[in-house]
């Protein structure tokens, strides 16, 4: 890691972007102000749905600097909808704060001062092709391939599954011996997928 290098920050959107580590952050003041809308939230309690929504905003806002973010905005946003679905789109209706949101609430708390989110590069150190179908399947990556056919037992088994089946089949033939790499998975016709 590059402990002690400062590095240079440059302002984006109302995000900094740390030229040496190569990171996107929050500056002090917006983590800040999403530490007191955490306090602002009583758990047990009720709002307007309007506010929970510009609760909720806030968070949504910061993702593209906070890694993990989007995960553990989810559930608030189902919440919201929730409330917005039973009040017919009322954001000025009140909604009952419910306690199991505690853990998502925790979570930004802990990890708000030390967020940050790496630069996407799209630099995968392997990208592998798999296709199935109901009846074979095969792989290709780098210019090799290998294919086979299901046992009469996978058959069984449903299309998504089988999908899955040949993505292992791919990573165990042409990344097991992989560590700490990218790799860009192209299941189907129709779906990628990004393993760190």
């Amino acid at each position: 890691m590059l402990s002690g290098i400062r590095g240079t920050y440059v302002p984006y959107r109302s995000e900094r972007v740390n030229s040496v580590r190569q990171t996107i952050e929050l500056p002090k003041e917006k983590r800040e102000k999403i530490l007191k809308a955490i306090e602002d939230i009583k758990v047990g309690r009720s709002c307007k749905i309007r506010q929970f929504a510009r609760f909720v905003g806030l968070l949504v806002s910061a993702c593209p600097a906070v890694k993990y973010g989007w995960l553990y905005t989810r559930y608030f946003e189902r919440i919201k909808d929730l409330a917005l679905f039973k009040n017919n789109q009322n954001y000025n209706s009140l909604m009952d704060i419910p306690a199991d949101i505690k853990p998502d609430l925790k979570w930004w708390k802990e990890n708000i001062h030390s967020a940050f989110n790496d630069i996407r590069r799209d630099t995968f150190n392997l990208e592998i092709f798999t296709d199935a179908s109901l009846s074979s399947w095969g792989i290709y990556c780098n210019g090799k391939s290998t294919h086979g056919f299901w046992s009469t037992k996978d058959k069984e088994n449903h299309i998504n599954y089988l999908e899955l089946l040949n993505v292992y089949y791919g990573l165990m033939c042409f990344a097991k011996n992989c560590k700490s790499c990218k790799i860009l998975l192209r299941v189907g016709n129709t779906h990628s997928f990004v393993l760190c």
